[in-house]
């Protein structure tokens, strides 16, 4: 009976170690200035602060840089690893012009167990915050060899809709919607071509989207079949060869006919940018399917009857893994988006809740220098617009599709310009008020110590300590000037 109870104390010792190694709980407190408007404005800057203060303080990931032109200049940037699943405001109070809030976050799960799940699997980069959701929309596949997809239903749309379905419920991405026209040349000869950057650019403007996602179904052939024998009624319609005998006008009989038992399936996929056209990212992904290959035109891609294939099956996990590459691609980059609308110091981005902007966000905007094309030294084609950074932007208000931010800094904004996930925790940008466009600031000498009627020089800790010269030196010093030998004078 002790060791009964024994064993179930220690199970119960197991089970909440187990528990508490999966649910984490972490005091933090956050402030806001109470002059940033009103005071649940405030409020939600305050959360905000201590919510990333409570992730910071879950596990981090630590990167830096220095410039070499400038060593007394470095950047120390921190990427909390996890975010709270829900928080629980405990106690709010006043101190002097700052509102402080206390707040209770709740980790579900540990940096392991996030990392082991290809849900929420975190990016390896360090570009982009993988927490913003970049918008994607997704255009008709291509097929190439259009023979041997003779048993799919639709393959163009219903391969772009279900990638789309299934990047939907990636972290990261916001799907807009499918673009419904193919990008691809429809000549004969554009079985390798790539989609053209001018009308992936129109593309993205008609939808609102970030990034254009198209694809090309490259192989469906059949790899091996096999021969069945069969008797009485014959209703098999999808069968590639059959010999037999049947009765005049019915469907009995009997022979041979041979089926496929193995089949491939080859796709590739084109990421490209929406603002500029360019090709990002190119994977092709290829399995094989063994088994039931043939299928029925009846049963439409995504739907249970196709999952129940061998083929199906095989289809759909190709799918997924290109899905999960993709998007993992997707959060490496920065999240962007447009200024939709300004009022003096307050900006309304068109991104919102739906994309996952909180309050207390940072951003940078940015403006195309459309009078300073960039073009190709040997084809002149052209290869971009340069981008001059604007004031950042702090996000307190935050609706479903857009959000309203506070501009901090002095440089001109425009409706229309670029808003970008360019600043990170601990970076320069993050903490200074405005952020001048200076493209020679690393190529300028580091300034000497000025000093001012009344006031010492300042001290340089970069330098050795200046000695006081000696006599002697004063001496060396005077004999050394083009001053006239009196001796030879005389």
């Amino acid at each position: 009976m002790i060791m009964r109870n024994t064993r179930f104390t220690a199970f119960l010792s197991l089970l909440c170690m187990t528990a508490a190694a999966h649910a984490e709980t972490i005091t933090a407190t956050g402030m806001a200035a109470l002059d940033v408007g009103s005071r649940e404005q405030a409020r939600q800057l305050a959360v905000a602060d201590a919510l990333e203060q409570a992730a910071i303080e879950a596990g981090v990931r630590i990167t830096g840089n220095q410039s070499i032109g400038r060593p007394d200049q470095q950047t120390l940037n921190l990427e909390p690893t996890r975010r709270p699943s829900q928080h629980q405001v405990r106690r709010e109070w006043v101190d002097r012009n700052l509102l402080m809030v206390e707040v209770e976050a709740t980790f579900d799960d540990n940096i392991q167990a996030s990392a082991e799940s290809p849900s929420r699997e975190l990016p390896n980069c360090n570009a982009g915050n993988p927490r913003l959701r970049r918008t994607v929309v997704v255009a008709p596949f291509q097929i190439s060899q259009p023979a041997q997809a003779g048993d799919w239903d639709n393959p163009s749309l219903n391969l772009a809709y279900e990638f789309l379905r299934r990047l939907a419920d990636k972290p990261g991405v916001f799907p807009v919607g499918n673009a419904g026209v193919s990008v691809f040349d429809p000549g004969p000869a554009a079985g390798q071509s790539i989609p053209p950057a001018a009308l992936i650019q129109q593309l993205a403007v008609n939808h609102e989207s970030q990034f254009v996602i198209t694809g090309r179904l490259l192989d469906a052939g059949i790899s091996s079949t096999s021969r069945q024998f069969y008797w009485g009624l014959n209703n098999d319609t999808n069968n590639t060869a059959s010999l037999g005998v049947e009765l005049p006008n019915t469907t009995l009989g009997a022979g041979v006919r041979e089926r496929p038992t193995q089949r491939r399936i080859e796709l590739e996929f084109f990421v490209h940018d929406g603002a500029t056209g360019a090709l990002l990212d190119r994977p092709r992904i290829a399995k094989e399917a063994r088994g039931d290959v043939q299928l029925d035109r009846q049963l439409s891609l995504g739907s249970a009857g196709f999952s129940r294939n061998d083929y199906g099956r095989v289809v759909n996990q190709t799918l997924d893994e290109a899905a999960q590459r993709i998007a993992l691609t997707l959060q490496c980059l920065p999240f962007t988006s447009k200024l939709a609308k300004l009022e003096g110091k307050t900006a309304y981005i068109a991104a919102g809740s739906l994309h996952h902007l909180r309050p207390g966000d940072r951003l940078l905007a940015y403006s195309k220098d459309t009078r300073n094309p960039v073009f190709s030294p040997d084809t002149y084609q052209p290869l971009g617009l340069p981008e001059r950074p604007r004031p950042v932007l702090q996000v307190v208000q935050v609706q479903p599709r857009f959000a309203i931010a506070k501009v901090i800094g002095n440089s001109p904004l425009k409706v229309g310009d670029w808003v970008r996930d360019d600043i990170r925790s601990g970076t320069a940008e993050s903490t200074r008020e405005d952020s001048p466009a200076d493209p020679d600031i690393d190529r300028l000498p580091p300034e000497r110590p000025q000093s001012s009627p009344g006031r010492p020089p300042r001290k340089v800790t970069s330098r050795a300590p200046v000695k006081k010269p000696s006599t002697t030196a004063k001496k060396s010093s005077k004999a050394n000037c083009d001053c006239p030998d009196p001796k030879k004078q005389g």
